[in-house]
């Protein structure tokens, strides 16, 4: 493991997050940009306020930013391409992307894809292998793995075993 801090302050963000009236019906990607905006402004404010309190680290919700129960065709207009975290990839041209660096917060650690879809994620598709996702930190050696992956030995404990990690970062919706 890393040589880590004794010890670090962890935010665990939770959020209501503003939806279409309807995410099985198609809106426009405007709405739906209108609405993920609003989504990140609330988390932009909760990101300053915990890194003003002295976070290192804050933990965001799993579909935080867009909502959840999409059909394939309503969910498109939400997506983005996400490159490999080793590009060090930062979206600053839209000034919301750039919050964790002004406010000194680790960099986003990785894309962490869910590998046991919960039953009505029908949006997305099912990935072919368990990907064992860690990121280092001044502050330990951290592993990931998202919502239903907790009740998979594949996901969760293979890489608390695999890559001795000191902490778990665990998105949720």
């Amino acid at each position: 493991a890393v040589g880590a801090l004794n010890t670090f302050i962890a935010a665990i963000y939770e959020h209501a997050v503003i939806l279409s009236n309807k995410t099985e019906t198609p809106v426009s990607t405007k709405k739906v940009l209108f609405l993920m905006n609003k989504n990140t402004d609330i988390l932009e404010k909760a990101i300053k306020l915990t890194a003003k309190q002295g976070a290192h680290i804050i933990v965001s919700p799993e579909d935080g930013i867009y909502g959840w129960i999409f059909t394939r065709e309503t969910i498109y207009p939400c997506l983005e391409d996400i490159p490999d975290p080793e590009v060090n990839w930062a979206p600053c041209r839209d000034p919301k992307s750039c919050t964790r660096a002004r406010n000194r917060l680790n960099k986003r650690p990785a894309p962490e894809l869910e590998y046991n879809l919960f039953a009505p994620e029908i949006q997305f598709d099912f990935p072919k292998d368990s990907e064992l996702v860690t990121f280092d930190t001044p502050f330990g050696r951290f592993g990931i793995f998202t919502c239903f992956d907790i009740s998979s030995y594949d996901s969760a404990v293979a890489v608390v075993k695999a890559f001795q990690v000191d902490s778990i970062v665990y998105p949720m919706a």
